[in-house]
């Protein structure tokens, strides 16, 4: 009776082995996709609002300026198709400062993100910033590739985006003296004396 029941177990355990084993050939693996904070980084190249050849229209154009701190980052939607496709991201930034324009305790940033996310969490840094049209008030993007300014270690900033001769001068400077020069050129923006682009 024992060994009866022995075979049976045994050749239940081989049977149920076998169908864990045809289950695992029949069901193809999925890539777990990989975190937001641990992908590459991406330059938000795609539909770039303005060019500028300097900070004072840069500042007079963008609806809001504001130094900050990236608390999260997610992934809201996609747009385009096949090869084309990108992830639309929208990231959310704690205000610490407003040098322009009406910003709450934080403002959300949409951007285009290829499957990789430009902007990370803990990203501390000033950011230009262009009210869209199409999106709920207090949802921006980027004025331009030009308008993200990330402070580095020891306060000096970061590449932040695509090359241009205005990011070259600002990236050369430190967080202080861009905030300088953000409160230097604001009373000319504010009295009208610089002109904003038009989209």
């Amino acid at each position: 009776m024992t060994r009866t029941v022995l075979r049976l177990s045994g050749g239940l355990l081989i049977v149920a082995v076998l169908a864990a084993l045809a289950i695992m050939i029949r069901t193809p693996t999925t890539d777990v996709p990989t975190p937001l904070a641990e992908r590459p980084r991406h330059a938000d190249a795609f539909r770039p609002v303005f060019f500028f050849e300097d900070l004072p229209t840069m500042l007079a154009t963008s609806d809001a300026v504001v130094r900050g701190r990236v608390t999260d980052v997610r992934v809201v939607g996609e747009g385009g198709a096949d090869e084309a496709r990108y992830e639309v991201h929208h990231v959310t930034v704690q205000v610490d400062e407003v040098y322009r324009g009406d910003a709450g305790a934080s403002v959300t940033i949409e951007e285009d993100g290829v499957d990789t996310a430009y902007s990370l969490a803990g990203d501390e840094g000033t950011f230009f910033l262009w009210q869209r049209r199409d999106r709920p008030e207090g949802v921006f993007r980027l004025t331009s590739f030009q308008g993200r300014y990330l402070r580095g270690t020891g306060g000096d900033i970061q590449e932040s985006g695509l090359d241009s001769e205005l990011s070259s001068a600002l990236e050369g400077m430190t967080e202080a003296q861009l905030e300088a020069a953000i409160h230097a050129a604001l009373p000319d923006v504010l009295s009208g004396k610089v002109a904003p682009l038009e989209p």
